[in-house]
């Protein structure tokens, strides 16, 4: 009998909270997804699941918009500006 897991609970167990974490802390959502093969979405489940931080200079596309007054902080609970 096969044994059906979600994805996060296999990213979680195989890879380990920590390594995703310094993964995501460093290349975002994103390029974190492609480096462990799973969904984008995955990847942000589990940034707010475990309220994850990092500074917003590593999302500079996002902290431009945000310093022109274009998009709003309060909109990205993961960055600190």
């Amino acid at each position: 009998m096969i044994k059906n897991t979600s994805e996060t609970y296999r990213l979680e167990t195989e890879i380990g909270i920590d390594n995703i974490f310094a993964s995501w802390y460093d290349r975002g959502m994103y390029k974190t997804a492609n480096e462990f093969k799973t969904s984008p979405w995955v990847i942000r489940y589990l940034a707010n699941k475990h309220e994850w931080k990092r500074p917003a200079e590593k999302a500079p596309i996002i902290l431009k918009g945000v310093k022109a007054g274009t998009v709003k902080a309060n909109y990205y609970k993961n960055l600190i500006f």
